[in-house]
């Protein structure tokens, strides 16, 4: 999973056509992916992703679910919101910021 992240964080700064969209977010959250969870900060257009305990979630975002689902949400292959709505992923936090990050993956597949 963490492969994954680092790929996609990677696939997203090259995307010229969402490069203003990435560069004015500044979003936390954690991804929660069966007994592991990852910190993912994306902040001017840059990636900090590390794996750590999601105990203090706060009032970050978070997505969770299997490594099946959270790789196709990742690689964009399907909304976050979507697939929330069927029960696939769990997804808690400001709508705002779960469809920046839902237009921000989906426009980078």
């Amino acid at each position: 999973m963490e492969n994954l992240l680092i790929d996609s964080a990677e696939r997203i700064k090259k995307g010229e056509h969402i490069a203003r969209l990435v560069k004015k977010a500044d979003i936390s959250f954690f991804i929660k992916c069966e007994e592991d969870s990852w910190f993912v900060h994306l902040c001017n257009g840059e990636f900090k992703i590390r794996k750590q305990s999601a105990e203090n979630e706060g009032d970050f975002l978070v997505i969770e679910g299997n490594s099946s689902s959270i790789a196709r949400f990742i690689n964009g292959e399907d909304f976050l919101l979507s697939m929330k709505r069927r029960g696939e992923l769990k997804a808690e936090g400001k709508l705002r910021e779960l469809l920046l990050l839902e237009s921000i993956w989906f426009l980078t597949k």
